[in-house]
């Protein structure tokens, strides 16, 4: 069996998106399974073991309009994929799904156009992040049974630039922040982050900013 998992939302929505990568091996241990995501993203988790391709859809750039949308519905069907998870909720996740012809397509039960998934699952809103993207597969297998646990792999030390090598080998019990995000909505006050650097620093973490 061939599946695909669809997240092409935001760097922070996949991170927390990647437990349902173990969660679907679960549910399917000899599947082959594949992830449709934004570049971006694709540095993230084209490392996971348990991932056997990145699809990088680049629907803001060289992927967008309908040129770019008509280039990734042919990637997609050349691949012959037997299920497709979709993590996204557009309106164009969900008609270059249907487009694409997969068998099955798996979806949220709020999702845009949710007529075009052949089963919607309810995400459960009043839980964590990563606890709503399982719920995807719910009705498969218990979601409390699941690894919650992010998979992030980093990549090897040859691959990293040497102004990063240059930091980090200067330092050791390191703790990074990344503050700020494209949204206002969505920033944490600045004062937020120097009180979790004052804990960190007395925990003996150094602390990185990003």
């Amino acid at each position: 069996m061939k599946i695909l998992l669809v997240q092409t939302s935001w760097l922070g929505d996949t991170i927390l998106s990647t437990p349902v990568i173990s969660g679907i091996k679960a549910v399917n241990p000899d599947a082959e399974l594949w992830m449709m995501t934004t570049p971006l993203a694709s540095v993230l988790v084209e490392r996971d073991p348990h991932l056997a391709g990145v699809l990088s859809y680049d629907k803001r750039n060289k992927d967008s309009g309908l040129s770019g949308f008509l280039r990734m519905l042919g990637r997609i069907r050349q691949l012959k994929f037997d299920v497709v998870y979709s993590l996204h909720k557009s309106y164009r996740t969900a008609l270059l799904l249907r487009l694409c012809g997969i068998p099955v397509r798996i979806g949220f039960s709020d999702a845009k156009l949710r007529f075009f998934y052949h089963q919607t699952r309810r995400r459960k809103m009043d839980d964590h992040d990563v606890a709503r993207n399982l719920s995807l597969l719910s009705g498969e297998i218990s979601i409390e049974a699941l690894d919650k646990q992010l998979r992030l792999f980093p990549p090897e030390k040859t691959e990293v630039s040497q102004e990063v090598h240059n930091v980090l080998s200067r330092i050791d019990h390191y703790a990074v922040l990344v503050p700020g995000s494209a949204w206002n909505t969505k920033m944490w006050p600045w004062q937020g982050y120097q009180e979790v650097a004052k804990h960190l620093l007395e925990k003996g973490f150094q602390v990185v900013l990003l």
